[in-house]
Order: structure tokens, then sequence, then C-alpha cells
């Protein structure tokens, strides 16, 4: 699930980046104007914000910003649509997942709980299956070290 979301919120942000970098050396070359200038002037036009034209536009860069204006504001507002539709997506799978593994919780009656499930809850599993008893297991996968070597293997 968060792979899903990095990779679409991954997405998102390179196209956004891909507008600015449009937007940037194109003003910069048909305008022949600072890198810092045609971004800010980008920055201001993609975001609706619309200070006013930084540096005197020719012919050419009105039209480039024309194209500007209708390309990259509507990426703009389909990358915050798309922001938000993730950001809600993930709470409404939270709140729903949260909601069925607490009615799968409360309809749990006589279980036992087994934390750890490697060689000997294992055989603690089986013992339970074999009883008739349900049972839910948790494995907590301990943390790696590194291997050291045994002391007593030394020279």
């Amino acid at each position: 699930m968060f792979e899903l979301v990095r990779r679409r919120l991954a997405k998102i942000a390179a196209i956004v980046g891909l507008v600015f970098i449009f937007g940037t050396v194109g003003f910069v070359l048909i305008e022949h104007v600072h890198v810092l200038d045609a971004f800010y002037m980008t920055l201001i036009t993609v975001t609706t914000i619309g200070y006013g034209e930084v540096f005197p536009l020719s012919t050419a860069g009105r039209v480039f910003n024309i194209c500007l204006i209708a390309f990259g504001v509507t990426i703009i507002l389909l990358a915050n649509a798309g922001v938000t539709q993730t950001v809600v997506e993930l709470e409404l799978n939270n709140y729903f997942g949260k909601r069925r593994i607490r009615k799968m919780i409360d309809r749990l009656k006589g279980h036992v709980i087994l934390c750890g499930y490697g060689r000997v809850g294992r055989g603690a599993a089986e013992g339970l299956r074999a009883a008739g008893r349900p049972a839910a297991a948790r494995r907590v996968a301990p943390p790696t070290r590194r291997a050291r070597p045994d002391r007593r293997d030394r020279p």
C-alpha cells in the first residue's frame, strides 16, 4: 500500500517538476533572461499567483506564457487533486482497516494469541490446532545484527 502511495506521489512530483523545468527553459530560450527570473516567472504563472510580469514579454514570450498557463495550471491542479485523493484514500483505508480488525477481534472468544511463530511457536500452534483451539500468531522479526566471530574462534 505504502509503496503504491510513494510511487504515485513520486510521479506527481516528477510531472510538476517537468512543468517547472519546461517553463524555466522556455523563458530562458525565448526571452534570454536569467534562470532565476525565468523560474520565478514560471512559478507565479503556474501557481496562479500573478504578481505581474517579472520582465517584459515579446510576442513569442506571450504565446509561450499562454501555453504555460493552459497546460501548466491544468497539470498543477491535477497534481493537487492527485495528492488530495491519495491522502483521502489513506485515511479511508486506515479507518476501515481498523474497523474491520476491531470487528474481527470482538468476534473472537476463547482464543489464544501466540507471540512468536518460530520453531517453538509453530509447535505450540500445531498443538492448539490439534486440540481444536482457535489461535492467532504474531511473528515479530528480531532486529538484525552483524555477525560477530565467536571469541573462542580467534587464534
